[in-house]
């Protein structure tokens, strides 16, 4: 028999996680926006960097209960809020930023093929697996058709958004688009890094990040450590490219309605406001305001368009 290198392995049952309590049941996106719903997810992974055990939530509740005093309880908070969290840490979270971007466009896509005419003429002779459709409701059909799609650098998220919503790729070349796609893709490096080499940077990844030069030589092999203003940076960074894509596949999908032909407005608005709610709904960022406030006067600067 061969010398052991390394302590036995003990099997722990893991097969026995996999019901139903491993997930929320209760959760339901269904009623928000594709970009509500981001904004939500990034919003959650930003309390997460200064709040990671809930203890700043509790301390605040405690504070409007009147558990304690709030001189006190600013006190706790400003000391357990300094913003000093480790950059393994911060490491999860970027993944969570470039997931909840590959989220908003699935949603998006979903939320458009299940309404728009257009967009489920484009889908209607992709192939979906026979096993998807067993207990899937038919509204998520569309995630099936997401299966062997990835949204992880702005090369597929053109091409991905193109194919399903049959948007020419030419819709996505507006320079403040651009500019937001560049600096994703630098942080889809880091990601990658993070997924396939526990943080540690390679030769390749710095020649994507620009960065293959004899005074960053050192860092070839080192591992990713972001600081709080960086971790910021890279959120914000995907929230830019969120609302730039939202604009621009909002553009494409209202200019294709505008010019349709047999035509789909009225340019009445009594006649055309159950409908054109429906497609505001589904790009529709609520940090505006309330949807009905705002409705009639989106629905004339687009008529204004015409």
């Amino acid at each position: 028999m061969f010398p052991k290198v390394n302590t036995p392995s003990s099997l722990n049952n893991w097969s026995s996680e996999l019901n139903s309590t491993l997930f929320d049941l209760l959760h339901d996106d269904e009623e928000r926006s594709a970009i509500d719903s981001f904004i939500a997810k990034n919003t959650e992974l930003n309390k997460l960097i200064i709040d990671p055990t809930g203890n700043l939530s509790q301390i605040n509740q405690m504070i409007i209960d009147g558990e304690i005093n709030d001189v006190d309880g600013r006190k706790i908070i400003a000391l357990l809020g300094a913003p000093n969290p480790n950059p393994k840490f911060l490491n999860l979270i970027l993944l969570g930023y470039v997931s909840s971007v590959e989220a908003y466009i699935r949603k998006l896509v979903r939320d458009l093929i299940n309404l728009d005419p257009f967009v489920r003429k484009s889908c209607e002779r992709l192939s979906i697996e026979f096993g998807s459709t067993f207990y899937q409701e038919i509204k998520m059909y569309p995630e099936s058709l997401m299966d062997a799609s990835n949204f992880i650098h702005s090369g597929s998220i053109k091409s991905e958004c193109s194919k399903f919503l049959s948007i020419s790729i030419q819709k996505f070349n507006s320079s403040s688009l651009e500019q937001a796609f560049s600096e994703f893709d630098s942080i889809c490096q880091l990601r990658h890094c993070i997924v396939h080499r526990f943080g540690n940077i390679g030769v390749k990844n710095l020649m994507s990040l620009g960065m293959h030069t004899e005074l960053l030589k050192d860092c070839i092999e080192k591992p990713i450590s972001m600081d709080f203003t960086a971790i910021q940076k890279a959120s914000k960074s995907t929230v830019n490219l969120v609302r730039e894509l939202n604009n621009a596949i909002w553009n494409g999908i209202m200019e294709r309605l505008r010019d349709a032909d047999p035509a789909i407005w009225t340019w009445d608005l009594r006649s055309d406001k159950a409908e054109f709610k429906k497609y505001l709904s589904v790009f529709y960022d609520s940090n505006l305001g309330n949807i009905d406030a705002n409705l009639t006067d989106i629905y004339y600067k687009y008529k204004l368009t015409k």
